[in-house]
């Protein structure tokens, strides 16, 4: 779906890390995971003479950021607080994205943009990732900050009624 393309470039440049699309097996050592989930379709209701059926779809998305390392000088400590600065900076504030119209099977249609919003910091944590204090990685930690946050789309299913002379030979 090329919204979630858009938004994994708009992640990227805001992030300065690199982006995946879950599901995948993608590791870094700083990367954004990126998880669509929880679609739930609300109708819109059809205006008088209007053929097409309208929907809001609404998917969770949650964008989980990670960075792994050392803290020798704060140095993981300061990384994780200027990413997460810059994720409350960017999340909190309602974004949309335009991928133009995209027919995604026979009358489903997605309009184009795709409004971001009511974005939540779910988790900011820090953790060793090997207890083993006598292992070389046990000087390695992950720092993972968690939000979620909606993606509406508007969706149309277009409904071409039979004509009235088919109709009325049934």
């Amino acid at each position: 779906m090329k919204h979630l393309i858009l938004l994994k470039d708009l992640t990227e440049d805001r992030t300065g890390l690199p982006t995946v699309i879950e599901p995948t097996r993608a590791q870094s050592p700083a990367h954004v995971r990126l998880m669509a989930s929880d679609l739930r379709l609300s109708d819109i209701g059809q205006g008088s003479g209007q053929t097409d059926v309208p929907y809001l779809a609404n998917i969770r998305m949650t964008l989980s950021a990670r960075l792994l390392g050392g803290n020798e000088g704060l140095s993981l400590a300061s990384q994780g607080i200027a990413l997460s600065i810059r994720l409350d900076e960017w999340l909190r504030t309602p974004f949309t994205l335009d991928a133009g119209q995209l027919v995604v099977a026979s009358g489903l249609t997605l309009d184009g943009e795709a409004a971001c919003h009511a974005a939540e910091q779910q988790a900011s944590t820090f953790e060793r990732l090997v207890e083993d204090e006598s292992s070389d990685e046990s000087r390695l930690f992950q720092f993972r900050e968690d939000w979620t946050f909606t993606m509406t789309l508007r969706v149309i299913r277009t409904h071409n009624p039979p004509r009235l002379q088919q109709v009325a030979q049934t």
